[in-house]
């Protein structure tokens, strides 16, 4: 429905909501100038034609934002719309620039020569393009008592700002446990809010942010698959959240939150321009070191060998880092995180280990993303024998895996 059949001037105020807006500015808008500037607008009655600017946030989806300012308008009431497709109609005293289907901001009220209203980026897909403009009273200014900024156009990206990446990376050697440092550009105050990996074709050596500022930020590596030798740092920004587990065997205590992360397929342009030389090699000591990548068949597997025990008192390390498909040119990424400590006297078989690694697993998940997921056991004999026991991490889409590592360690 074109906008100069239902909207009039009268319509400015109480204006209906149409899409969730929020001014609250909750969310973590990447600091980059995005889209680009048509149509002229006209003149109005502060003798300079109204500009819009929006800044914030390119990548469709969650957990992005976009700022929208209009400046050299009068101070009354207005709104921002935007819409799918470039036009050019007679409005007023200006010109609307934007039409097809056209969603609204609420009114608000210009102050200093000036207006902004902040929208989450949720409802525009990647690849998708739309047209925003500001519409103000303007009684003073002409015939029809409004008019119009110029418009801007954005086009909506599954990766993040086109600068929004890693130059340098310190040191340029590391191991798992490792903490790197790398600068660049639009990497927000959030590190919960970035994925980050070390790429080499398609291996990927999952990591954690660990502090970050526009600039800059920290890094730790995690697990490094065995045939990883080398890989630039790669840095998305999604949505990501925190949080320990509830509901866990009472012999388990789980100090460290588990950690998820929504976001967009891999962009080769976020590439640090810095290669990382990798040692897959894990630390020596009296511990049980065991390692797996999802495979082929897109499961993602750990094996304990036979005779492998959790010893009264011990600490159960677990990493696991593992992304799964959720639409197209979507993926989430969970990552748990954790020392579980096995306060019990009993010595723990192989199999009780494994059912142990599976309960956490399983209310991690619950807690992060409201799914209860299987992990699945099998063994190569009874129990009571100390068998082999295979884990498999059930993926949330419950398919496969894009990619991913699980390492556990278990120390006396």
């Amino acid at each position: 429905m074109e906008l100069h059949r239902t909207l009039s001037s009268s319509a400015l105020v109480g204006a209906s909501l149409a899409i969730a807006l929020t001014s609250s500015g909750s969310l973590h808008a990447q600091n980059c100038g995005v889209g680009t500037n048509y149509c002229t607008a006209t003149p109005n009655s502060t003798g300079q034609p109204a500009s819009l600017a929006v800044v914030g946030s390119a990548v469709g989806g969650p957990g992005g934002a976009l700022s929208l300012g209009a400046s050299s308008v009068p101070n009354t009431a207005g709104l921002f719309f935007h819409g799918a497709n470039a036009v050019q109609i007679p409005f007023g005293a200006g010109l609307r620039c934007v039409g097809g289907s056209i969603q609204r901001t609420p009114v608000t009220i210009a102050s200093g020569g000036a207006s902004s209203w902040t929208l989450p980026t949720d409802a525009f897909a990647p690849g998708s393009t739309r047209r925003f403009q500001y519409w103000f009273r303007d009684p003073s200014g002409g015939a029809g008592g409004s008019n119009f900024s110029d418009a801007v156009a954005v086009t909506f990206t599954g990766g993040g700002c086109d600068h929004m990446g890693l130059n340098v990376v310190t040191p340029t050697s590391a191991s798992a446990g490792s903490i790197l440092q790398a600068s660049g550009a639009g990497l927000g105050d959030d590190p919960e809010d970035l994925c980050v990996m070390l790429v080499n074709g398609n291996e990927r050596a999952l990591s954690r942010a660990t502090a970050a500022n526009s600039t800059s930020m920290s890094l730790r590596v995690d697990v490094i698959p065995a045939a990883m030798t080398s890989g630039q740092v790669m840095v998305m920004r999604g949505d990501g959240d925190s949080g320990v587990p509830t509901g866990l065997p009472s012999d388990i205590s789980l100090p460290v939150p588990a950690w998820t992360w929504s976001g967009d397929e891999l962009n080769a342009s976020a590439l640090s321009s810095t290669s990382v030389t990798l040692s897959p090699t894990f630390p020596l000591g009296p511990c049980q070191y065991y390692w797996g990548t999802v495979g082929s068949d897109g499961a993602l597997r750990v094996t304990l060998p036979g005779g492998s025990t959790c010893p009264p008192g011990a600490t159960i390390t677990m990493q696991l880092d593992a992304s799964y498909r959720t639409g197209a040119g979507q993926f989430d990424k969970v990552s748990f995180d954790y020392a579980a400590s096995y306060q019990s006297s009993i010595t723990l078989n192989p199999c009780e280990c494994a059912q142990r690694i599976c309960a956490v697993y399983q209310q991690a998940f619950f807690q992060q993303k409201g799914l209860f997921l299987p992990c699945t056991t099998s063994t190569n004999g009874p129990c009571d024998t100390n068998p082999e026991v295979t884990l498999t991490f059930i993926s949330p889409n419950f398919t496969s895996w894009v990619s991913g590592s699980v390492y556990v360690r278990i120390c006396p």
